[in-house]
């Protein structure tokens, strides 16, 4: 079973591979980092795709448990459309190491594709606590006799 505590710690494992990319990135060894193709493909692969994929399904598999609750899954829907769209830019970044391009290429098309993976895994992070509101509220209802 599907909880939120490990939806949400896929979303917290991919926040982290995306800062760790960043970090190779600017650091002054970003040439070594950035064009081996077995450690990049490795992180991409293991850190960032596998994370990305476990979280989109266990959103499909929360929005089947909770479908009572949500009038809509436009928020599911939503989240699960950012996560098809940074596997597109995983992809990229993946193909252009198989083709072994050189540093420049490689360095360019990450710098094109990382802003715009944290500005989505930010979107996602922002409707996956909207989710997470909803779920809460309707597990406790506002007619509870406990507050009384």
């Amino acid at each position: 079973m599907v909880s939120l505590e490990g939806a949400e710690e896929y979303l917290v494992d991919i926040e982290r591979g995306l800062l760790e990319l960043q970090k190779c990135c600017d650091s002054k060894q970003s040439e070594r980092f950035l064009s081996n193709a077995s450690w990049m493909g490795d992180f991409l692969e293991n850190k960032l795709r596998s994370k990305l994929n476990g979280f989109k399904d266990s959103l499909k598999v929360l929005k089947e448990t909770n479908a009572v609750e949500f009038k809509s899954g436009t928020q599911f829907e939503a989240i699960i459309v950012l996560c098809d769209e940074n596997n597109k830019f995983l992809e990229e970044l993946a193909k252009s190491h198989k083709m072994m391009l050189r540093y420049g290429d490689i360095s360019l098309k990450i710098n094109q594709n990382l802003p715009k993976m944290q500005e989505r895994t930010k979107s996602m992070r922002n409707r996956f606590n909207i989710i997470k509101g909803q779920i809460n509220r309707a597990v406790r209802s506002p007619f509870d006799d406990d507050d009384w």
